[in-house]
């Protein structure tokens, strides 16, 4: 796809009627803008494997997987074609909620919230260390966008309500503008590389029984999210590990209650242990288990998680603005409430 000419006039959705002619929208594409997978998907472009390039190129074993996020094209398309468009693209399983008003992703994630937190005493000011903590670590990362900005669970508790009584603005993660490319190739060839390879002892991806896009609301318990549960158990069972061999993760924070249930399914503390396991102390650089280092999703940026598996790769190198001590291996996890993943990255050697 090219370069298209700039759209020179604007038209109001409310001003459309049944049989105008509309101009087709046309988007500029960039090097960091794949616009059709962010219209397809709404708000993340699918992972690009870029195989066969590097097999032309006569290097088999190189794996390039690159991800770009456009808050700002998801918000253009929206206000060009309307809400009305994008309710007409909805999958029909969302048929029983989605014309309720049941339709962000906020909503989807606040109804499991509310049974987990009725089930387990769990407030939304517990949620908010989560945020507290990501926020400090996002404070002393330059390329973090909340950086020089820590909160206090006070800012958190005063921030506007979103879902009511569960989430609340800094229990959100951003919407971000921004890419991130990995490079995988085999360990042999790593060792010649001039940075240090951080090696894949695991990964695993994961989908359980009566399972959809963030709504699974029809299983008999909705408090877990056994899809992480299998992706868990395979993460052990392939890397050998155990979660006291982990010594830092980075876990998929898009909103703040799923971080209490990954930690709980991944096994780093029992059911419904989550608010007395997640202290500052803790998940704070220097703690037992420090979190999402550059800040996570909530205070670098929404690069759908893949970020995460950038920052566990500078810790491996030792290059992290929040560098762990006596550092061995991470945890990464991804994609949460969806079929959905996680790896763990070693050092070589």
């Amino acid at each position: 796809m090219t370069s298209a000419k700039a759209r020179t006039t604007t038209r109001k959705w409310a001003d459309i009627e049944i049989g105008d002619e509309v101009t087709a929208l046309e988007i500029p594409i960039t090097t960091t803008m794949i616009v059709a997978g962010a219209i397809a998907s709404r708000d993340f472009m699918p992972v690009h494997h870029d195989r066969d390039y590097a097999n032309k190129q006569g290097s088999p074993n190189l794996f390039i997987n690159i991800l770009t996020t456009n808050g700002y094209c998801v918000r253009f398309l929206t206000d060009w074609a309307g809400p009305e468009a994008m309710v007409k693209k909805l999958p029909a399983f969302m048929a029983h909620y989605a014309p309720f008003g049941l339709l962000t992703p906020a909503a989807w994630v606040a109804l499991h919230a509310q049974r987990y937190m009725s089930t387990h005493g769990v407030t939304n000011e517990d949620f908010g260390r989560i945020a507290v903590v990501d926020h400090t670590h996002a404070a002393s990362n330059p390329d973090a966008w909340f950086y020089q900005r820590p909160i206090t669970l006070q800012d958190h508790q005063n921030s506007r309500w979103i879902v009511a009584p569960v989430l609340r603005l800094l229990d959100c993660c951003q919407e971000s503008d921004g890419g991130v490319a990995l490079v995988v190739t085999s360990a042999e060839r790593a060792r010649d590389l001039r940075q240090p390879p951080a090696v894949i002892a695991a990964a695993a991806q994961g989908a359980a029984r009566d399972g959809e896009m963030m709504t699974s609301y029809y299983r008999e318990e909705i408090t877990g999210l056994p899809e992480m549960g299998v992706v868990a158990a395979r993460l052990w069972r392939d890397s050998g590990l155990e979660p006291q061999d982990i010594q830092t993760v980075f876990i998929y924070d898009h909103f703040t209650p799923f971080f209490f249930t990954q930690l709980e399914e991944l096994g780093f503390c029992g059911r419904g242990e989550a608010k007395d396991f997640a202290t500052v102390e803790r998940l704070s650089l220097g703690g037992e288990l420090p979190i999402n280092t550059n800040g996570g999703l909530l205070g670098e940026a929404y690069i759908h998680g893949m970020n995460g598996i950038t920052e566990g790769v500078r810790q491996i190198r030792g290059t992290s603005y929040n560098q762990v001590d006596n550092f061995k291996h991470v945890l990464v996890t991804s994609g949460t409430g969806v079929p959905t993943s996680g790896l763990i990255l070693a050092p070589s050697g």
